[in-house]
């Protein structure tokens, strides 16, 4: 069982994982308002909160965990 930076690094550069990470780029406000009215709980209101929601691993382009790219 890898963390979520080794299993990221070791995805990139060939080696074998756990799993594959599984994160979101993005996704638009209008699409979250959508899955409001389809039944996605209220308190979902961002990418962070959405990634807990889904499982899904966070996303590196949120600046949330520093990767040194010197490795």
């Amino acid at each position: 069982m890898f963390n979520q930076k080794e299993r990221y690094i070791r995805c990139l550069t060939f080696q074998s994982v756990d799993r594959i990470p599984n994160m979101e780029l993005g996704v638009w406000p209008e699409t979250i308002e959508r899955w409001h009215s389809e039944g996605l709980a209220w308190w979902v209101d961002d990418l962070f909160q959405l990634s807990d929601h889904f499982g899904m691993d966070k996303s590196f382009n949120c600046d949330w965990m520093h990767i040194n790219n010197c490795v």
